[in-house]
């Protein structure tokens, strides 16, 4: 894999947990770790889980690395849990 052809995501993905199911909100990006860690903290005052991860792959190969967890806060939503929609 070229180097020039690698990109590492930094993604936080908050969920919050309704009388109907959990919410996922729309996923950030942000430009470095320290970004989304930083949303993250943020997120975690007004959901019920917030994780924030970094992935690192070949863009061109849609090929990617396992995610890398910068930041969990709270309870995650179980597997096989029903999602609410709007």
């Amino acid at each position: 894999m070229a180097d020039h052809d690698r990109l590492t995501y930094h993604v936080v993905q908050a969920y919050q947990r309704t009388e109907e199911g959990w919410i996922a909100d729309e996923p950030w990006s942000g430009q470095t770790a320290g970004v989304v860690q930083a949303r993250a903290a943020v997120l975690a005052t007004m959901r019920t889980y917030v994780i924030a991860f970094s992935r690192t792959g070949d863009t061109q190969l849609g090929e990617f690395e396992e995610p890398t967890v910068l930041a969990e806060y709270g309870t995650p939503p179980p597997e096989n849990d029903e999602f609410a929609t709007w």
